[in-house]
């Protein structure tokens, strides 16, 4: 999914999904550490965060 910073969509749920995705963009740039931590804490317990590639 690419994110822009200016929206391309004007319906309201398109518009907040663009926000959401572009905050969880922005603070994983700012710091993976961070995002993490973020995403652990806003997830259930049972939820597992990670990062897997399929090359």
């Amino acid at each position: 999914m690419k994110i822009h910073f200016f929206q391309r969509y004007h319906s309201k749920e398109n518009v907040d999904t663009a926000n959401a995705m572009l905050l969880i963009s922005r603070l994983y740039s700012y710091s993976p550490a961070k995002f993490f931590t973020f995403l652990e804490e806003v997830l259930p317990e049972n939820a597992s965060v990670e990062l897997l590639f399929n090359l």
